[in-house]
């Protein structure tokens, strides 16, 4: 059963254990100019100051919860199933919205019927900016070489409908020798 959109957005934050980073996050996204979105966190039941963190913010869209999960995408599965928005947004705890315009220039695009949003991230390694840019058009043998960065794309929440939820890491068998 589709579930009726109340917000153009979701914005689905995972986190564990990272307080800071958590925090930057959040006032980050508290900061924008343009707020019809919904702030999800799902916090694996940190043993930190994430909590406290998350209770530190009082803005109307905020929403939360903090429980034992089964790993990264479990946690982004559950921020999903919480999702009302057209489309999601996951902005991982440490993540940051270029500035205070970002979502005030880009929300405009929520009207389309795109399946996926991309743009462009810029990465902080070292102390150093790196942008990567995605071509206007994005092809298979694009995706083959290159990757799409969660927290610069916009997902339709219909695809997951359509195509089910992330694999949670439970799943997956890995030995390592």
């Amino acid at each position: 059963m589709q579930k009726e959109s109340s917000y153009q957005l979701s914005i689905i934050t995972i986190n564990y254990n990272n307080a800071l980073g958590l925090e930057k996050t959040m006032q980050s996204v508290n900061n924008q100019t343009w707020n019809a979105f919904e702030h999800i966190i799902v916090d694996g039941n940190s043993t930190d100051d994430s909590l406290e963190v998350i209770k530190s913010f009082n803005y109307n869209n905020l929403k939360y919860i903090s429980e034992p999960d089964l790993g990264i995408y479990n946690a982004m599965n559950k921020g999903i199933e919480k999702a009302t928005g057209k489309y999601l947004l996951f902005l991982n705890s440490g993540d940051l919205l270029e500035n205070e315009n970002t979502l005030e220039n880009v929300h405009h695009y929520f009207e389309s019927d795109c399946s996926i949003l991309a743009g462009n991230i810029i990465f902080e390694e070292d102390a150093k900016s790196r942008l990567r840019e995605h071509p206007e058009v994005i092809t298979f043998s694009y995706l083959v070489g290159n990757a799409i960065s969660h927290p610069s794309t916009f997902i339709n929440r219909d695809l997951f409908s359509k195509y089910g939820n992330y694999e949670d890491d439970k799943y997956y068998n890995i030995k390592v020798f």
